[in-house]
């Protein structure tokens, strides 16, 4: 169905975008906070597939890979991330690809800090096939009518900075981070369209209940212009197999199963959404993938920091 609502794009020559979401940390965390890449000594490949909003016409489709590399000689990971959203049904596709890099710094037998750096290219495009214009509008029959209007603009790129910083303690880590720290300009028509700055908070701790079981209580607050986002959740693991739940302030209630072992990590979530947008949207359905490829001698100043699932 092309979308009536096209002139909204048009009319405003300042608009402000915002990120897609992640429900969890679970096989998510490089994306939230750079600084939470090189958990291990293995090289890390992930995939990620999210689908939000499936059962109406303006559901928005993202994919994102990521492949981490452990030096043992620096004690760090360099690293490269990509993404494809697909937002309004296909209406607005953004491309992102980035280098990645983050520091392990050791301090004491159980102190850790982690320091990272992202830059990420984008393009953004429009798709003119899929919007409808007043002039293409029958108000009897609907929409029968060629449009008049000549595109004009509709791609726009450029380079996103970020950055992130993790403490550890044993199980337990808090991080910051900042995306857009540059808040390039996004817009696909005139004027200017800044990617707002997104700044997050980040903190977990794993808990040992028994040889068995762990639990592992995980909370994510985002901001973002004049919108902001609080996850929690909490993580369960018996042996290999990990379910858990969550909720996203106003938003979302969130379950979570998989499988987590030394090398395979596989989730899926699902949020049932709880906002006035009612049921009807379908909620979201997110599935990860990840590998780690080979185990490699850690540096003297390794410390392992991998709670539950992250």
């Amino acid at each position: 169905m092309k979308r009536s609502l096209a002139i909204l794009f048009l009319l405003p020559l300042s608009t402000f975008a915002q990120d897609p979401n992640h429900s969890t940390m679970l096989n998510s965390a490089a994306f939230i906070n750079p600084a939470m890449a090189a958990t291990d000594t293995m090289d890390l490949a992930t995939i990620k597939y999210r689908n939000q909003w499936p059962a109406i016409t303006a559901n928005y489709i993202t994919t994102s890979t990521y492949y981490s590399h452990y030096s043992s000689v620096l004690n760090s990971a360099t690293y490269v991330i990509g993404s494809h959203d697909a937002a309004g049904g296909g209406i607005i596709k953004t491309t992102n690809v980035g280098l990645g890099y983050a520091q392990k710094i050791k301090l004491g037998d159980h102190f850790l800090i982690q320091v990272a750096g992202e830059a990420v290219y984008f393009q953004k495009s429009i798709d003119w096939t899929k919007l409808t214009f007043g002039d293409m509008i029958d108000p009897a029959t609907g929409h029968v009518f060629s449009s008049g209007s000549t595109p004009s603009g509709g791609t726009a790129s450029g380079l996103d900075f970020s950055t992130g910083l993790t403490f550890s303690y044993k199980s337990a880590f808090i991080g910051f981070s900042g995306h857009h720290l540059n808040q390039p300009d996004q817009s696909l028509f005139a004027g200017t369209s800044p990617l707002p700055a997104k700044l997050g908070v980040q903190m977990g701790y794993e808990m040992i209940i028994s040889r068995k079981w762990f639990l592992t209580p995980i909370v994510f607050y985002q901001q973002q212009s004049n919108f902001n986002q609080l996850n929690l959740t909490l993580l369960a693991r018996f042996k290999r197999i990990l379910i858990g739940g969550g909720y996203r302030t106003q938003d979302a209630v969130i379950g979570t199963i998989g499988y987590t072992g030394d090398r395979i990590s596989a989730y899926y979530t699902y949020d049932s959404t709880i906002s006035r947008l009612g049921s009807g949207t379908g909620g979201a359905h997110e599935l990860s993938f990840s590998y780690r490829i080979w185990k490699k001698a850690p540096h003297a100043n390794y410390l392992e920091f991998k709670p539950c699932g992250l």
